[in-house]
């Protein structure tokens, strides 16, 4: 039991060190509206030309808020797959690991969206 505890400690952790001065605003509002896509989608807007570690920050805790969000789903897993346009496999299969764990996620949250999706080709 206190392996589970701390396992759930570190993965509901926020890397705090990660919200800026500038980003407290939107970070107040997810406060307010956790569940609410607009919020996130401009907390993303805001951090367009930030380096990728703090766009995957947003996005993961978003996704987490919000599982259901094809929205955030889809902007998500883009931004991993362009994240690996130059990459080479062999030397980076971390990257690639965390990438395939995301669409392995969306799948299992989005399935019915993903069923829809395939049927409309």
């Amino acid at each position: 039991m206190p392996g589970q505890v701390k396992a759930l400690a570190d993965s509901t952790k926020l890397d705090l060190y990660l919200i800026a001065e500038e980003d407290i605003p939107y970070e107040e509002e997810l406060i307010r509206n956790p569940y609410t896509l607009k919020p996130w989608l401009h907390y993303l807007q805001h951090k367009t030309d930030r380096p990728l570690f703090e766009k995957v920050f947003v996005l993961e805790r978003a996704c987490r808020e919000l599982p259901g969000s094809y929205k955030l789903w889809k902007q998500y897993l883009s931004l991993r797959v362009a994240h690996l346009d130059d990459l080479n496999p062999a030397k980076y299969e971390e990257e690639y690991e965390k990438v395939n764990d995301a669409f392995e996620r969306a799948l299992v949250l989005l399935n019915k969206v993903m069923h829809l999706a395939l049927s409309e080709n």
